[in-house]
């Protein structure tokens, strides 16, 4: 090939020209992916603009893995003077990337086929199995040479273009001048990126439809092979990929006789009567009248913290969420699982604690492995259908995924919903960086509510407004609000670390708090009244100030809210004084909504109904756990700290009591418990 055009034109072409060639390689593997995988009751006829907007998506991902892979190249093509064989070295260098691409884009294909997923953690667990047996595996249940001469016939497209295009024309590309060479690694910074928004090309980008399978098919395979190994690189950074990393930490080390039945007869202060250790996680909910109950909604709101409620009479961020606190049951002693929405959220669509030494559950090797503490299958074993919300994009963080493997129904999320407020001629607030406006999604969820069907259902649901960067809807009245939140009259106004952000963060969070009390308002002004059990709390805290060390309990608390139909409030005597002085964390929501709600029903879980009896105590993953005067901050097995003041924990104790004993026993407990509950349920499932 001979170049005879001007340099700049006819070099930036060149380069321009095979990256987009090899995209189209991508494009081939997409539609094979597409016809051998693809449901059958999706088709092109009924389905064409989502299947064609797959394909568009996916064409952005493979490009950006391309010129990653081509800005490896760069270096070796930058100067003029490069020596031959350094730029042979080069090349293959990036032929080898091209090839290594083409592969794991091949087997990626063969990965959905037997996960239903695309490439994750699983494959890198596979390398921890027997090669021999994988080796047969693969032998018995897949056509090896047509994937061997697909992946080859592919190589050689890649050559041919690598050959015609680069290897033909390099001292060209060597001679050309360096500000072409500048602007070309411009230019493919910005395709590696993916996207001129606020955020680059990632998982969240590949969900763009409401099936699933469209979904998977936007996705790229090297940008799943990069998620994978950067969760792999985190589990292994803190131990994590070892299944009793907490029961050593904390005490229940080999040494230990019977160590996994050892901490749970410790946690759960009852010995072992049965063949399995898994019964003491067993309780029933009692006899009670609760069938006309026909709707069970958590909500979950982004960053609700109760250091969000500091209030007096100039300053107001709880708004018109004050009347529902007062009228109803609400808890402040409370903390939630883990400071990371997706840590916090996958713990209660499983309903367990975070474990201390563990990534969070949507990216562990317990990914694909459904929990018998799942709330979500619980109701359903009772005749509820149920549903998981994310007023976002819900494929983030695999949470989408996550919620399917616990067995909810349904998993819906911005498509969904503004499909559905479009079919009832409902306006939208319009929409922020992380989805949809609080006012949309309750909108939504109220419709579903009030559909008129003899089936009970199950709801969480998540919001997504009080995020950053904090932007709000033009329907929301933020100069009279403003008014309330004035950072002025706030009382730690000195210990706000930046008061600009702050100033948008109080607003944001009053926006939420009254979004939420419009829409308990109208569940408690219509017939939803007696039908529906309605919770609320927060996936982590605020941080709207420079929290000191000793706050921990202050910085990670959030609030536990309860509306409970009058009867079913009566029939239980239950009392507001009660609930509110009791210590529990996110674990604890579940077994007491089931209390709420259940008939005479079998349930397991770590937590604890809040309306018992007992004192209960709060912890997280940070390693705390407190009650009503004592505070117990555990390092290890050795050693832990001990507190005399659960809210600042600063009244360092040399001299421990029986309830910081067993507090701490508590913890560790806890934690090895955790590690052998996970364990089993993997392996009873065979993944």
């Amino acid at each position: 090939m001979t170049l005879n055009k001007k340099i700049f034109q006819s070099s930036f072409v060149l380069w321009l020209l095979y990256v987009l060639s090899l995209c189209f390689i991508g494009t081939i593997i997409r539609l094979i992916f597409f016809i051998e995988l693809s449901p059958i009751n999706l088709t092109l006829s009924q389905n064409f603009s989502d299947i064609f907007n797959a394909f568009v998506r996916g064409f952005r991902f493979d490009l950006s893995a391309i010129s990653y892979i081509t800005l490896l190249l760069m270096p070796f093509i930058f100067y003029k003077k490069t020596k031959p064989f350094i730029l042979n070295t080069g090349l293959k260098i990036h032929s080898f990337f091209i090839l290594f691409w083409i592969t794991i884009s091949v087997f990626d294909i063969v990965f959905f086929s037997f996960y239903t997923d695309r490439l994750n953690l699983i494959a890198f667990g596979l390398l921890d199995d027997s090669t021999t047996a994988l080796a047969k595996t693969f032998w018995k249940n897949y056509p090896v040479f047509k994937i061997i001469t697909l992946i080859f016939s592919l190589g050689f497209i890649a050559y041919l273009l690598n050959h015609s295009l680069i290897k033909k024309n390099q001292n060209f590309i060597l001679n050309g001048s360096y500000k072409i060479k500048l602007f070309l690694v411009f230019v493919l910074i910005i395709l590696a990126r993916g996207t001129l928004s606020l955020f680059p090309l990632g998982p969240d980008y590949a969900v763009i439809s409401s099936i699933p399978f469209i979904n998977h098919l936007s996705f790229g395979s090297a940008h799943a092979l990069l998620r994978a190994a950067k969760l792999r690189s985190a589990q292994s950074r803190i131990g994590a990929n070892i299944w009793d990393s907490n029961l050593n930490e904390f005490g229940y080390s080999e040494s230990v006789i019977e160590r996994e039945n050892k901490a749970f007869e410790d946690y759960f202060g009852r010995k072992i009567l049965s063949k399995s250790r898994y019964d003491l996680m067993k309780s029933v909910t009692p006899l009670q009248s609760n069938d006309h109950l026909k709707n069970v909604v958590l909500i979950v709101v982004e960053s609700w913290g109760n250091f969000g409620f500091q209030q007096n009479k100039n300053f107001d961020l709880l708004g018109k969420m004050k009347n529902h606190f007062e009228q109803d049951f609400l808890n402040l002693n409370f903390l939630s699982n883990t400071p990371g929405t997706a840590g916090s959220l996958s713990c209660i669509l499983a309903g367990i604690p975070q474990r201390a030494i563990s990534p969070f559950l949507t990216e562990s090797l317990y990914l694909n492995t459904s929990l018998s503490t799942s709330p979500a299958l619980i109701y359903k074993k009772q005749g509820y259908e149920t549903h998981f919300v994310y007023g976002g994009n819900p494929g983030w963080r695999d949470i989408n995924k996550y919620a399917k493997i616990q067995g909810f129904d349904f998993v819906e999320g911005e498509i969904e919903i503004r499909q559905t407020l479009l079919a009832h001629q409902l306006n939208t607030a319009g929409q922020h960086d992380w989805g949809i406006y609080d006012e949309d999604l309750y909108k939504y969820i109220q419709i579903k509510l009030n559909e008129k069907s003899k089936i009970k259902k199950m709801y969480v649901v998540m919001t997504t407004t009080n995020h950053p960067p904090f932007e709000l809807p033009l329907t929301y009245d933020q100069p009279k609000v403003a008014k309330d939140v004035l950072i002025e009259n706030y009382d730690l106004k000195s210990r706000v670390i930046d008061p600009i952000l702050a100033q948008k963060r109080f607003k944001t969070f009053r926006y939420s708090s009254d979004r939420l009390a419009d829409f308990i308002n109208e569940i408690k002004s219509g017939p939803l009244k007696k039908n529906t059990l309605l919770a609320v709390t927060a996936d982590h805290s605020s941080w709207l100030i420079n929290f000191d060390a000793n706050e921990r309990f202050t910085k990670d608390s959030v609030p536990f809210y309860i509306f409970v139909p009058e009867d079913i409030r009566k029939n239980l005597k239950l009392k507001q004084k009660k609930f509110r002085d009791q210590f529990g964390s996110h674990m604890d929501i579940w077994p007491t909504l089931y209390y709420l709600s259940l008939n005479q029903t079998e349930f397991e879980s770590f937590g604890t109904n809040m309306f018992d009896t007992k004192i209960l105590y709060s912890l997280n993953n940070s390693r705390l756990i407190v009650s009503k005067n004592e505070g117990v901050f555990v390092h290890d097995a050795h050693k832990s700290s001990y507190f005399t003041n659960n809210q600042n924990l600063f009244d360092l104790t040399n001299t421990k009591n029986k309830t910081h004993e067993q507090l701490d026993l508590k913890y560790k407990s806890l934690m090895g418990s955790l590690d052998s509950y996970l364990n089993y349920s993997k392996k009873s499932q065979g993944n």
